[in-house]
């Protein structure tokens, strides 16, 4: 960086120019971004529900992020949490963010004493698969057990649950099986049908439709994120921070 040193000791000051071309850098980054993001299609009605808006527009930052990187090793590095903050605040904080608001959506949570957590669902949808699809590692039935093995003894309250729900979100994507996954509790009609509304989005086949499209995309991305993120002193309610070597899902 270009400095004028201050006289008598004063304290060095940065040049004019220096400033300037450091804006004009941030400013060209930002218009980079957007150019990649509008290349983006959307394949979204214009008749959508918001949180399905949402999570296009989430989907599209994401395909922005990789669209950074032109080689496969800085696509994979870009895609672990361990390279890359970017990725954690991406799928932790928006993505996940975006698919919780889409199962609460018409969600029945009442009950005698207290609330259903959208996580029953998840563990319904388990119970219910046949033997086999329980015993496949790329199963939901064996995500959820795991998940659920990796958080026992945690307090068992709904941010834990939350918790839980980002885990499946990063281990369905890190086995490249989340619009697969989505698909598969659409089709569970019977516990679709327990745990949600008629007017909810879960029961609307349109809409699940439009849900799978957004999300197979990602498919193509090399995630490597880590299970146990925000059980490994990680504080994600005051920002992402670098996760210390947390193990990524095993494959």
């Amino acid at each position: 960086r270009r400095v004028h040193g201050g006289a008598d000791g004063d304290a060095a000051i940065v040049d004019p120019l220096d400033a300037i071309e450091q804006m004009q850098a941030m400013q060209n980054a930002r218009r980079q971004r957007t150019a990649t993001r509008a290349k983006v299609a959307r394949p979204i009605e214009a008749s959508a529900p918001e949180p399905v808006v949402r999570l296009q527009r989430v989907v599209e930052d994401i395909q922005a992020h990789f669209a950074q990187g032109t080689t496969v090793a800085a696509q994979m590095a870009l895609g672990s949490d361990r390279d890359n903050t970017d990725i954690s605040r991406l799928v932790r904080g928006q993505l996940c963010s975006a698919l919780l608001r889409i199962y609460w959506h018409g969600f029945k949570s009442s009950k005698l004493i207290g609330r259903y957590h959208i996580w029953s669902f998840f563990e319904s949808a388990r119970d219910s698969l046949a033997e086999v699809d329980r015993s496949s590692p790329l199963s939901i039935a064996q995500a959820v057990r795991t998940i659920n093995e990796l958080h026992d003894g945690m307090p068992k309250t709904d941010s834990t649950r939350d918790a839980k729900f980002r885990a499946l979100i990063v281990y369905a994507l890190s086995y490249k099986v989340l619009h697969i996954w989505v698909a598969q509790l659409d089709e569970n009609e019977p516990v679709v049908v327990k745990w949600y509304e008629g007017w909810s989005v879960s029961r609307s086949g349109l809409i699940r439709a439009q849900i799978i499209k957004i999300l197979n995309p990602l498919v193509q991305y090399p995630f490597q994120l880590a299970l146990d993120f925000e059980i490994s002193g990680f504080d994600l309610t005051d920002g992402i921070t670098s996760p210390k070597q947390a193990p990524v899902a095993k494959r």
